[in-house]
């Protein structure tokens, strides 16, 4: 990416690893995942002058069918989206951030959670 200077960098990380609240049930986890937002910033700064991205996405619910339905139905009560997201949302911002207009767009977060966590 150096040599051809242009490059996008896309991590994932989870949707309030931002805040720095206390998650007791997912500590590990959620330590993990503010690191990758420290790591993509770093990376967005050093690597700006190559002409590579790197950014973030974090989700919320997204339905992948690893979640009890009966825990999907309780917890889209509380997005205000009022739906659990799909796989089809988290590709859409890949694909933007993927894009020649994501091109400016470095050491960003972006929260793919129909506003829940915010």
């Amino acid at each position: 990416m150096m040599q051809r200077r242009w490059g996008r960098i896309i991590s994932f990380s989870m949707v309030n690893a931002d805040q720095q609240i206390g998650q007791p049930f997912v500590t590990a986890h959620y330590i993990a995942k503010m690191g990758v937002l420290a790591l993509t910033r770093s990376l967005a700064k050093t690597l700006a002058p190559f002409g590579i991205t790197a950014n973030t996405i974090s989700p919320g619910f997204i339905e992948t069918g690893s979640v009890p339905r009966d825990v999907i139905t309780q917890s889209v009560k509380s997005i205000p989206a009022g739906y659990i997201g799909s796989p089809d949302d988290a590709v859409g911002a890949v694909c933007y951030l993927l894009s020649d207009e994501a091109r400016y767009v470095n050491g960003t977060n972006i929260h793919l959670s129909g506003g829940w966590g915010i």
